[in-house]
């Protein structure tokens, strides 16, 4: 039997946790970071202790994405061709593609709280639901995290463009031309 790389054993634990039922997080982080440290692997260990607990709506989701791994990939085909769209200014293209992220997220929420067996799921856990679903679309690094299933927390994205905010340029009014006063 081979040697367990640290990545392998931070792998089998972040899927048995994030996996799990939320309430036994924190109990069986503790168990799996003892187990690596009595098998040597103090840096597996302390790796697998700084894993987070999933909030809730990071564990519908994560339930969701080990569900249906094709969730990802529908994510990723709509977030690739909205991309596509703002990037070429094409308005009629994006309207018709901003309504089928809607329809998208609203059916992927659905489907999240169907698999979690929440009939009826509180405002709060909806709206960060259907949040993070969004987020996904537009942010590769959270569709990355939702396509593992270790989601730990909401995530929050509109836009499709560079993830941070543009840079502003002062314009000087022409010389010679003076403003109007009011």
């Amino acid at each position: 039997m081979g040697q367990v790389s640290d990545d392998d054993l931070l792998h089998a634990a972040s899927g048995e946790l994030y996996s799990a039922d939320p309430e036994e997080f924190i109990e069986r982080r503790g168990v799996l970071a003892a187990e690596a440290r009595a098998a040597g692997e103090s840096s597996a260990a302390k790796r697998i202790a700084a894993l987070r607990k999933p909030t809730r709506s990071a564990w519908v989701l994560n339930q969701l994405a080990r569900s249906d791994p094709d969730v990802t990939g529908q994510l990723d085909a709509l977030g690739e061709e909205l991309r596509t769209a703002q990037g070429s200014l094409a308005g009629a293209v994006i309207r018709q593609l901003s309504l089928r992220r809607r329809e998208l997220v609203g059916a992927l929420a659905r489907q999240a709280f169907a698999v979690c067996g929440l009939d009826t799921p509180p405002a709060a856990l909806r709206d960060e639901v259907t949040a993070t679903l969004s987020a996904a679309l537009a942010d590769p690094q959270v569709a990355e995290q939702l396509r593992a299933g270790t989601l730990d927390r909401v995530a929050h994205r509109d836009g499709f463009g560079p993830g941070r905010t543009p840079a502003l340029t002062l314009v000087q009014p022409a010389p010679g031309r003076r403003r109007a006063r009011h």
